[in-house]
């Protein structure tokens, strides 16, 4: 029987001073803090089909530790499983770390549970949308009305009332220890978004808030650009011009989200011009010219294959359908999978068939599109974001000449979760491809926390797909020149 989880993170006390200095001022054009503001909070899951408790674990404690001084609120939901066992593991995590007692007593006492009598979706990124209200900052909770996965349609329901049960332990939690005020320790709902059946466009991995304060939004499963673009205005930008919002093509991809192609993490040391984030992309040709420089390295170490498959982790690499075919071709149907993990990079080069890499020449045409599209978009804007990349390789089908139903053989570097100081990443297995993210990511002076997301993965997603982030921003108090002109008021720099 799974074992299911949910974290609520919330800041236990924050001063408006600390607090204006670790986030950024709101946006003048959209309703949603940007994806590296100051984390309010966190929705997680974690089942045998998805993230493991070892991996939940260690997302809770990279955000504990990237904000010490001031430990978050972390509501367990209880459902099964034995929420002891979780306890006492964090707890002795929180012993080891090189902080006051008086920071490991909160980060101990921030450990709260909320019994439900069922466990929501994993996918917390889509089944609702998070903004900040107006003259606040304040977070509200947009639910996806009639939001479905594959569970069945009660999943929703669940979502919802545990959810809405989180709130309520929250606010009991606040005024016992006087917060009550704190705008940090208060969330508010708000009516659900109905859009009739939704489907993968409206949910909230299909929105990102883009580098300088705009929205980007997935194509998708839109039947047009303004189409993708009026349901933006629901949720994202303050109104549905080409001028705030930017909508990708996204309908190639097998889940067809934004957060699959376009990642966005803290840009520290921003030259002129530059804004205060940078955008990452993936990219097939960095992942074939990483794969040509490095022949003899393990395509898949077996380290790296210890997904956790109740100990038969040689066999997980039939999980990789692009891998299990070159075995299956280089070894022979009824190949030994051990076989399979010793392969190298140049194996793995020599042996793929041409359809593979037909496939990665139309994601790298989508991709450059994309790229192309993104530099269009900031032409006129008040800053310019820097545009990095990461290896990645995908697989899917061609239809007629065109690419469908693409996804990443691998987890997927794109889908982060950026926090304070740091930033977590799906791990990709391959050691080379890993080192080459970690070289970016210290590069900009953030450290690095790999969550093997290997499982969810192949059911289509990563560590954005589970991780909801609900974060924060300042109130812009807009002066005579803004108010003329919205784009000249820009973010500070962090």
């Amino acid at each position: 029987m799974f074992k299911f989880l949910v974290i609520f993170l919330m800041l236990s006390t924050l001063n408006k001073q600390s607090h204006a200095m670790q986030s950024d001022q709101c946006y003048p054009l959209i309703n949603r803090p940007s994806e590296t503001d100051f984390v309010q909070g966190a929705i997680i899951t974690y089942n045998d089909e998805h993230l493991s408790k070892e991996d939940a674990i260690h997302a809770i404690m990279a955000i504990f530790e990237s904000q010490k001084e001031n430990p978050p609120y972390v509501f367990l939901q209880k459902n099964q499983g034995n929420d002891d066992e979780i306890k006492q593991l964090v707890n002795s995590k929180i012993e080891k770390l090189s902080i006051t007692l008086q920071s490991k007593n909160k980060m101990k006492k921030a450990l709260r549970f909320v019994t439900t009598s069922s466990a929501p979706s994993a996918w917390n990124q889509d089944f609702l949308h998070i903004n900040y209200g107006p003259g606040d900052g304040r977070s509200r909770l947009y639910f996806v009305k009639n939001y479905d996965d594959s569970k069945g349609k009660d999943n929703h329901t669940s979502a919802k009332s545990s959810f809405l049960q989180m709130l309520l332990e929250i606010n009991s939690a606040a005024r016992k220890e006087n917060l009550i005020n704190s705008p940090e320790v208060i969330f508010q709902e708000m009516p659900e978004i109905d859009v009739g059946l939704p489907h993968a466009g409206h949910y909230g991995g299909n929105t990102l808030t883009l580098p300088g304060g705009y929205c980007g939004i997935g194509l998708s499963k839109f039947n047009n650009e303004a189409e993708a673009r009026a349901f933006s205005q629901k949720v994202c930008s303050l109104n549905s011009d080409s001028q705030s919002t930017l909508v990708v093509d996204t309908s190639w991809l097998s889940v067809s989200h934004i957060d699959e192609v376009i990642g966005v993490l803290q840009n520290l040391n921003p030259n002129k011009n530059e804004c205060s984030e940078k955008v990452i992309l993936p990219s097939p040709d960095l992942a074939f010219q990483l794969l040509k420089s490095h022949p003899t390295e393990r395509f898949i170490p077996l380290e790296s294959v210890d997904y956790g498959f109740k100990g038969n982790e040689v066999a997980s690499i039939r999980r990789i359908p692009i891998l299990d075919k070159l075995c299956k071709n280089k070894f022979g149907a009824d190949y030994d999978p051990a076989k399979c993990i010793v392969i190298k990079n140049e194996d793995f080069l020599n042996n793929l068939p041409k359809e593979f890499l037909e496939v990665n020449r139309l994601a790298k045409k989508k991709l450059l599109n994309i790229e192309k599209s993104l530099n269009q978009f900031y032409e006129n804007k008040k800053c310019l974001p820097k545009i990095e990349k990461v290896p990645v390789l995908f697989d899917g089908d061609i239809l007629d000449g065109k690419l469908v139903g693409a996804s990443t053989i691998l987890p997927n570097s794109i889908n982060l979760v950026p926090l304070k100081d740091r930033i977590l990443v799906p791990k990709s297995g391959n050691s080379i491809f890993d080192k080459n993210t970690s070289d970016l990511i210290t590069r900009s002076n953030l450290k690095i926390e790999f969550l093997n997301t290997f499982r969810a993965n192949r059911l289509g997603g990563n560590a954005h797909c589970m991780i909801k982030a609900i974060r924060k921003c300042v109130p812009l108090i807009q002066d005579a020149e803004s108010v003329r002109d919205p784009q000249s008021t820009k973010k500070h720099k962090k």
